[in-house]
């Protein structure tokens, strides 16, 4: 590598995102880390996403941008992840928060390491409309995974792309890439690939330098179409165990199998809160009669007790609310 290329590319996707760009120029400009470059993958906005992004980057080289007709997230990432220069990489959304040593950290941690991680991780904060994002880090902690992640149990971020760095060289090797044709859990069925060629990956378990904006109430895709939304997630462990990306074999196809097993019965288990009992169980009933029967062959039995202890929490959630509500009106 010559000293001309960034030792970290940032890919963002950006689609009418005209009210959050100034904040994220702002935000990138501001970084301690001074050696990177943002890949910027304008997905045919319809709004003035693009005046800023073209007036921003005339004024920072670091500033890439590439522009191709709208075909959504997953095509965008795809092609960042062919334009990127970087020796590392990370994913950032248009519209998210991130610290001043955000890039700082996670490099930090993939450099000083003895041994060459194939990505580092940190943990993040979900902010709802109206909440204050306050980056906070309770020093330098890190747990060192081999293979598939055992902290993978106790923290569920490696479902979601962003907050983690990777080793770009590695990632080659692997031949992953977002699957297009999906519209729910695209970052999941990449992350789930990429942990199934994972040798080394190192944890930041108690830095926080990255928040995540959650859609208001009824926004997300998830949201608007529930009745889809097991529908999508049955096409994604379809599309796992077919996938050519995936790397099985031994025990970590075992290990492989629990990740996907307990994201579904999350995923699953969650409807109990968000939607109510009844539809809990209605998608249960749709979900897992069709789920391939050597899923739960290979599955070992961590996965279920901490499903179940999921959904336990979730109805237990549900039951105290009505509880509460029940005692409320009897005193009024």
């Amino acid at each position: 590598m010559n000293g001309s290329e960034p030792l970290v590319s940032v890919i963002i996707p950006v689609y009418n995102a005209e009210d959050f760009i100034p904040g994220l120029i702002e935000q990138l400009s501001a970084q301690t880390f001074r050696a990177w470059e943002a890949v910027l993958v304008l997905d045919g906005p319809t709004d003035g996403s693009e005046a800023l992004v073209m007036q921003a980057a005339a004024k920072d080289a670091r500033l890439r941008v590439v522009k191709q007709r709208n075909g959504g997230v997953s095509r965008a990432r795809n092609r960042g992840l062919q334009e990127m220069r970087g020796e590392t990489f990370a994913f950032i959304d248009a519209d998210d928060l991130f610290a001043p040593d955000y890039l700082e950290q996670l490099y930090g941690a993939f450099a000083h390491e003895a041994e060459r991680p194939n990505w580092v991780a940190s943990g993040y904060q979900a902010l709802k409309p109206g909440d204050r994002f306050l980056p906070a880090s309770g020093g330098d902690i890190r747990e060192r995974h081999a293979r598939v992640p055992e902290c993978c149990y106790r923290d569920l971020t490696w479902t979601v792309v962003w907050a983690k760095l990777f080793d770009a060289q590695w990632f080659r090797r692997t031949g992953v890439f977002f699957d297009e044709t999906l519209l729910v859990s695209e970052d999941t069925f990449f992350m789930i690939c990429l942990i199934t060629h994972t040798r080394r990956m190192v944890y930041l378990s108690q830095y926080l330098g990255y928040g995540y904006r959650r859609p208001e109430s009824g926004k997300s895709l998830s949201a608007r179409h529930r009745g889809f939304y097991c529908e999508a997630q049955m096409m994604m462990l379809k599309k796992l165990l077919e996938s050519d990306a995936v790397r099985w074999g031994g025990a970590c196809t075992r290990r492989v199998y629990r990740l996907v097993l307990f994201v579904v019965c999350r995923n699953r288990f969650g409807y109990a809160h968000a939607y109510g009992v009844s539809k809990a169980f209605q998608s249960l009933r749709t979900f897992f009669p069709r789920m391939p029967f050597r899923l739960f062959v290979h599955a070992d039995v961590r996965a279920l007790p901490a499903a179940g202890c999921l959904f336990l929490m979730c109805f237990s959630r549900q039951t105290f609310g009505w509880l509460y509500a029940l005692r409320k009106r009897a005193f009024q």
